[in-house]
């Protein structure tokens, strides 16, 4: 009788014992996998805040290595050269409007401007304002000021009057090589931010508002400090940066109720910062990745938790033989 009473006090310890074992791992396994969520989370956060970064830098390039492209292809036209050496701007608007009638037949960007000026960087034509002429430009078109003294195609982001733009520059010579001027094609961002949409991407291109030029921007197209310099904007997006714009430019990512925003400096000539690209996407498509690895966890715990309870069942049943 004594033996049998302390056996069974034995295999009573030893569940006991059991149970505290499991208790311990299901809270151990709990904190870890709590904290293994989080750091997957981040990492993914964070990769995705990387690779958005990536993406719109590259978008950039892209867009300045056209913009370089549309100008060295004017510089070296035959009207244009001869425009410039004999002074004939009525000569320079003809040939700038059959190549527009090219570009827009041939390519995606139909709403390219272009702007000659002479080699004392002085404005010779603006294609989309002919009676404005003559001007000096050297004070503040720091693009034109370089291609001059360099005598090198460059593109850059520059302040214009109605915000951000991008300007693809090259010198303009004649046949003796004489440096006769410049042209520049200037672009802004929407087929950017338009690209990005179709991939469920917002995009906000913000000017710093102490860059402004003249007062072609007002207070409705500003996001805090800053200006909006593109045309096609989701205004949902933008209430929403609006809302939250010192918080998204103070970390690598920022997250909401319903989205996930990022940003990355726009840089000018000089590598000055200019103003910022803000990015965002849904919680739904920056989840996507968080939720399968939550999948994936939530099968390990369950798989943890059966093999616990058969390991449990088969120990209760050695205990009570025991």
């Amino acid at each position: 009788m004594g033996e049998f009473k302390q056996t069974t006090s034995l295999a009573g310890k030893l569940n006991i014992y059991i149970l505290f074992a499991v208790g311990v791992i299901l809270v151990l396994g709990f904190l870890y996998v709590s904290y293994a969520l989080n750091s997957a989370q981040n990492k993914s956060y964070h990769e995705l805040a990387t690779g958005l970064k990536h993406d719109i830098l590259k978008a950039e390039k892209a867009k300045k290595n056209v913009a370089i492209a549309i100008a060295v292809t004017i510089s070296s036209n035959e009207d244009i050269v001869k425009a410039l050496e004999t002074n004939d701007r009525a000569l320079a608007l003809s040939a700038l409007n059959n190549l527009h009638k090219k570009f827009a037949n041939g390519t995606n960007y139909k709403n390219v401007k272009v702007h000659l000026h002479t080699s004392d960087v002085k404005s010779f034509v603006r294609d989309w304002s002919p009676k404005k002429f003559g001007d000096d430009l050297s004070s503040f078109r720091h693009t034109i000021n370089k291609v001059a003294q360099t005598r090198q195609p460059l593109a850059a982001i520059e302040v214009g009057r109605a915000g951000l733009v991008l300007r693809g520059l090259a010198p303009i010579f004649n046949e003796k090589g004489t440096y006769l001027g410049s042209v520049e094609a200037i672009m802004g961002f929407n087929l950017i931010v338009k690209s990005f949409k179709k991939d469920k991407i917002d995009l906000l291109i913000l000017m710093d508002e102490k860059k402004k030029r003249g007062n072609a921007l007002t207070n409705e197209s500003k996001v805090g400090l800053f200006y909006i310099s593109q045309k096609a904007i989701n205004n949902a997006f933008k209430t929403e940066v609006t809302s939250n714009i010192s918080q998204i430019l103070n970390q690598e990512f920022f997250t909401t109720n319903t989205g996930y925003f990022t940003y990355v400096p726009i840089k000018g000539l000089d590598n000055d910062v200019v103003g910022h690209y803000i990015i965002g996407v849904s919680n739904e498509k920056a989840n996507s990745v968080i939720n399968d690895i939550e999948l994936m966890v939530v099968n390990i715990i369950i798989f943890v938790f059966i093999a616990l309870v058969v390991l449990m069942s088969i120990v209760l049943v050695v205990s009570k033989k025991v």
